[in-house]
Parts: structure tokens; sequence; C-alpha cells
């Protein structure tokens, strides 16, 4: 409820004031993602390391090469359905795509396909990415 001083002047509403905290905080991290994020593509030893990196924060998510196959660089595709996230924040849809189990994970959402092919080709210069039979009967279309 709205609660009013002396004087007349209305203040914000107390249960506008949460909403309101939460738009901005929203708005200010897509903000400096724009500006300071970024995605990192790290292949160690055993592991493919995804990280979105915001001013020195964010989560590594580690990928067991034993079970990382078919790395390959894949148009994205827009679907406003698709719950993948907003690739704006660096999440979502991106030009990288693997298979990690059942799972399709894509990655890179800020290079154009150019760079995400040379990124692909590097990857896989340095690793042998497995792929399934069927996958390596319809690529070589």
């Amino acid at each position: 409820t709205a609660h009013r001083r002396e004087g007349g002047h209305g203040c914000v509403s107390r249960d506008l004031a949460p909403g309101l905290t939460g738009g901005d905080a929203v708005a200010i991290y897509t903000w400096l993602w724009m500006l300071k994020g970024r995605e990192v593509i790290l292949l160690r030893g055993d592991a493919l390391v995804v990280k979105r990196d915001l001013l020195g924060l964010g989560r590594a998510r580690e990928y067991d090469l034993q079970h990382t196959k078919h790395l390959r660089m894949q148009p994205s595709v827009w679907n406003p359905f698709d719950r993948g996230g907003m690739p704006l924040w660096g999440s979502g849809q991106g030009h990288i795509a693997f298979d990690y189990g059942s799972e399709t994970v894509r990655c890179a959402s800020a290079v154009d396909e150019a760079e995400a092919g040379e990124i692909v080709r590097e990857l896989k210069a340095e690793h042998a990415f497995r792929g399934g039979a069927w996958s390596r009967r319809y690529l070589r279309a």
C-alpha cells in the first residue's frame, strides 16, 4: 500500500519496490554483460571447459572429453519458445555445439559463423572429438 508523508506527497508502494529492484538488477546485469561479459572455451587434457565470465565472476562448466562427441559449428536459429536462454546474456544459442551424453550443449553466442568454424578447427586439431556412427554417416554429405 502507498504511504503519504506530511504535505501530501506520495511514496512508492512497498509492494512495487521489490519488482523495480529486480527489474533494475536484470537491466544492470544485461548492460554489464554487453560491456564486460565474455565466454571462455578451454580445452584441458581431460575436459572441455566453458566459462561465462562477468568481471571475474562466473560459472565454469566442465565436460569430460570421454563423453564429449560431435563438436561442430552450428548456425544459430532463434526460437522464442526455446528454453535455452537469451544470446544477449551469453547463454542459450551459440554457434558451437557438441553432444554430451544425451544433451546438446551450445556455446559461443557472441561469435559469427566463420569465427566459430575456426574455433572448432583449432579444438579438433588438439583433440579427436568422437562422433557416433550415425553422425559419421550423415556428416560425409
